[in-house]
């Protein structure tokens, strides 16, 4: 029987959306404060589209381009981007492809349900910042209540 009252549950990630965007996107700010930089987050859906796109005050103009390509690479290839750059990648030619760490997929029960791409700090830094988002909890199904 349909209710009139209902309880307000974390939202769960079953696919990228426009909420679960703004929160890895929050934490990603914190992050790249905590480095004292700026960044460009770029947050992708499973099909590499751009569901967010924001760039920290001070961030250069070029890591927006950076942080677009990290992302859609680590959708397109389901693994970090600096597995890419391990695998020897990055002396390839391939279309959509950034071998340069700081793009990691969005997984949640094993399937990408889109791309985190963070450019701004150094690429070990930029991964780093990449990783903490996707370790949020509404990523992982733990709510706070």
């Amino acid at each position: 029987m349909p209710t009139t009252q209902r309880s307000r549950k974390p939202a769960r990630a079953q696919a990228m959306h426009a909420a679960l965007a703004r929160e890895i996107a929050d934490a990603a700010v914190g992050m790249a404060r905590h480095f004292r930089g700026a960044v460009t987050i770029a947050v992708l859906d499973a099909g590499a589209h751009p569901v967010l796109l924001q760039r920290m005050d001070g961030a250069t103009l070029g890591s927006i381009g950076a942080a677009l390509d990290k992302a859609r690479s680590a959708v397109l290839f389901a693994r970090p981007t600096s597995a890419l750059e391990r695998g020897g990648w990055a002396f390839g030619t391939v279309r959509d492809l950034c071998a340069v760490a700081g793009g990691i997929p969005v997984i949640h029960k094993g399937k990408v349900i889109g791309g985190v791409g963070i450019s701004g700090l150094t690429p070990q830094q930029d991964e780093e910042v990449a990783k903490a988002c996707c370790a949020l909890d509404a990523l992982n199904g733990n709510s706070a209540g």
